[in-house]
């Protein structure tokens, strides 16, 4: 009788199970839900997203997954995106400027896809994809299993979508 499913972890085959994380108690009132799961590649670090109140703005938690230590500030703000890592070091996911006005109500339109090393300030995240000039009203970004390469998807609406993909080890010339 909870409001949200429970993740939990063991140890080998002969272990109990051991609760991982219990999205009933990130809030008394059960309104703040997991929205997300991202392991980095080796299993160390776990990139969760919650979600307060039904919102679809999310925060992520960046923790060691042996011990659940917090590694760094939340990273507030992110909206219709999932964490992406690259190796343990960072990760991408995708946002909209934050509206001025209600967040329920302001319209949300220029997605834009950035990277964020862990254990720096949101401040210094890098715009990957993305401008002001040429708005895309969806863009997400994933790394094939051998982090080699960028997936980029942009679209504007359900048809006319664009996919996008960058080599990570030639990058492009700027």
């Amino acid at each position: 009788m909870q409001n949200h499913n429970v993740l939990y972890r063991k140890k080998g085959e002969r272990t109990a199970p051991e609760v991982f994380l219990d999205p009933n108690t990130f809030s008394k009132d059960g309104t703040t839900r997991l929205a997300g799961v991202s392991f980095s590649k080796d299993g160390s670090r776990l990139g969760f997203q919650i979600s307060k109140g039904g919102a679809d703005w999310t925060e992520a938690i960046i923790i060691n997954a042996a011990d659940k230590k917090i590694l760094e500030d939340t990273i507030r703000n992110i909206k219709f995106s999932g964490i992406s890592w690259k190796g343990n070091d960072g990760f991408y996911f995708s946002t909209y400027e934050k509206p001025k006005g209600s967040q329920l109500s302001a319209k949300t339109q220029n997605h834009k896809l950035y990277y964020h090393q862990v254990g720096t300030p949101r401040s210094q995240d890098k715009l990957i994809f993305g401008d002001d000039k040429n708005t895309r009203r969806y863009v997400g970004g994933y790394l094939t299993e051998d982090e080699r390469f960028l997936i980029v998807t942009a679209a504007n609406s359900t048809t006319g979508n664009e996919l996008y993909i960058q080599d990570l080890k030639n990058p492009p010339l700027n």
